[in-house]
């Protein structure tokens, strides 16, 4: 085991706390294993983090090239939906 990856959270004010939270509880029973923490809207918004706040957490960041909107989901499912059928 390489860690535990807190994967796409939510954009949320309080996500770092959270993630304090988290990584504390980790630390009660493991002290050796990384602590990955995942960028807020969809692993691309670290606005979200302060300094760092544990010496063993890595930050993670993934791009999607499409914002992390309903429209944009919406939009990418129609044209999904759309491609299957012409061509199946």
């Amino acid at each position: 085991m390489i860690g535990y990856d807190l994967n796409e959270p939510i954009p949320h004010p309080r996500l770092e706390p959270v993630y304090k939270q988290i990584a504390a509880a980790i630390r009660e029973v493991d002290n050796n294993h990384i602590v990955i923490l995942e960028a807020a809207h969809w692993g691309g918004n670290f606005d979200v983090f302060g300094p760092p706040f544990d010496p063993r957490a890595m930050y993670n960041f993934h791009k999607y090239w499409m914002e992390p909107t309903a429209a944009a989901i919406n939009h990418s499912s129609i044209s999904e939906s759309a491609t299957r059928s012409r061509s199946g």
